[in-house]
């Protein structure tokens, strides 16, 4: 409380006034209130009064991660109907577990972070970094969306950790999830000759050179959707191969993705007999980041909806270009809202041409 910022200039009788902070440590709560020195017409020394307003507190954001970028960027406008959040944590998590209400009673914010955790000593160790975030709807078994950062932070090791291929349930008592596994799958089609992967939303590629606990919990029940077998295996995965590439080609890169219900859409049954319902297509929203100095010089989108059918093609997804605000129409939510104003421009000239070699 003893550090104080002065902001206008002598002399002003009224106005707005704001400061950037910077150096501020995650996870801590800071106190500010205004103040401003009244000096009077003819002596400085003796009529010189303080006052002081109304003291306010902020807490840092437990998920702003280390490195040049803010740990929030890409997450979608929600609403919250309390930003208390129900905390679980412990080895069945690897690591911990935010969970927020929000106005939709079927919908929950989901924030995913792993750190050093011991799963067979049951100990944590070390800083706790944000995974991802998800807005969960128990009425759909669905993620929503899923938010993500890639940058080089995320891959600090030189080869690949092994694939788990071992889905869980999301130990959490208050997220609705479907039971085992799909009865229709690859090897075993419907009478419509269709069958269904679980298909992630954020890839266990964007985390195997992470961190052990950051892949596992890509495989939660929670984090995924079912997909037709032959397009998630094909320009889904695709697609997330080229987010690699791009990912490599900036400071940071955000990424939003989940499913789209459209009218009609169709269910398919879990291992349980629940029908499950499927998306009828898929999106993806990307913004790559360059920064200077701690603040952002330069940032693109780009967009991408797709149809959830049998597609072997993968190089299809360069169909499936589109702006981000296509985006935002067909999936309902407002994305990349904390994007400072003057970089809104990155959501409206987000379709280039030649995206594949220049973007």
């Amino acid at each position: 409380m003893g550090n104080k910022v002065q902001l206008g200039a002598q002399g002003a009788t009224s106005g707005t006034f704001s400061t950037k902070l910077s150096g501020l440590t995650h996870s801590t709560t800071y106190y500010y209130r205004a103040y401003a020195i009244v000096a009077g017409t003819e002596s400085y020394a003796s009529q010189t009064e303080t006052f002081t307003g109304e003291t306010f507190s902020f807490t840092t954001d437990f998920d702003v991660q280390k490195g040049a970028y803010l740990g929030c960027l890409e997450v979608p406008a929600v609403a919250l109907s309390s930003t208390t959040a129900t905390v679980n944590s412990g080895a069945a998590y690897y690591g911990r577990q935010h969970e927020f209400d929000t106005e939709n009673s079927a919908q929950q914010v989901v924030v995913m972070q792993y750190n050093d955790y011991n799963s067979t000593s049951g100990t944590a160790t070390g800083d706790w970094y944000r995974n991802y975030t998800m807005l969960y709807d128990n009425s759909m078994y669905s993620p929503r969306w899923v938010a993500y950062s890639l940058s080089d932070w995320h891959f600090p090791m030189s080869s690949s950790m092994t694939r788990p291929d071992s889905w869980e349930a999301n130990p959490s008592s208050s997220l609705t999830q479907y039971s085992g596994g799909y009865k229709y799958t690859q090897n075993n089609t419907n009478s419509e000759g269709i069958g269904y992967d679980r298909g992630h939303m954020l890839a266990n590629m964007m985390r195997n050179k992470c961190s052990y606990n950051a892949q596992k919990q890509t495989f939660f029940h929670t984090n995924q959707i079912p997909q037709v077998s032959t397009f998630n295996q094909g320009k889904w995965v695709a697609l997330e191969n080229k987010e690699l590439t791009w990912r490599s080609e900036c400071d940071t890169m955000y990424v939003v993705t989940g499913p789209i219900f459209d009218q009609g859409y169709k269910t398919t049954p879990d291992k349980s007999g629940t029908a499950i319902p499927v998306a009828t297509r898929c999106f993806k929203a990307m913004i790559k980041c360059k920064w200077s100095n701690g603040e952002l010089s330069e940032v693109k989108g780009i967009g991408f909806l797709m149809d959830n059918v049998a597609n072997d093609n993968t190089q299809a997804y360069t169909e499936a270009v589109t702006s981000i605000e296509e985006v935002e129409k067909a999936c309902g939510f407002s994305l990349f809202v904390n994007l400072p104003p003057e970089f809104g421009s990155a959501k409206e000239n987000s379709t280039p041409s030649n995206f594949t070699t220049n973007w």
